[in-house]
């Protein structure tokens, strides 16, 4: 299992839970949340298109795209605002974490 956390500078907070279930999928649950009380929250299955990136498509998200890197992960979406506020958001840089 990997833990990610997001940069903090743009004040959303964000974290991003990885376990591989095979070498063609991966089982994920990403949170944001800002001081102001947005927040978001989603979990589900992705599976690997090609060698570092992962897509899921689900209920009320279009896509969320993983872009594995050396201790970090790259997420962009489309059409996921039902599972987070306006003004935050699941696309963004997250970094491993040392455990």
């Amino acid at each position: 299992m990997y833990d990610f956390s997001s940069n903090k500078e743009d004040g959303i907070l964000g974290r991003a839970t990885i376990k591989y279930l095979s070498a063609d999928e991966i089982n994920f649950e990403i949170e944001v949340a800002t001081a102001s009380g947005c927040t978001g929250l989603i979990e589900g299955i992705a599976k690997f298109t090609n060698q570092g990136v992962a897509r899921y498509s689900g209920s009320e998200c279009e896509e969320l795209t993983f872009r594995f890197g050396k201790n970090k992960l790259d997420v962009d979406e489309k059409h996921c605002t039902n599972h987070h506020g306006i003004v935050c958001h699941f696309a963004r840089t997250y970094y491993k974490q040392n455990n």
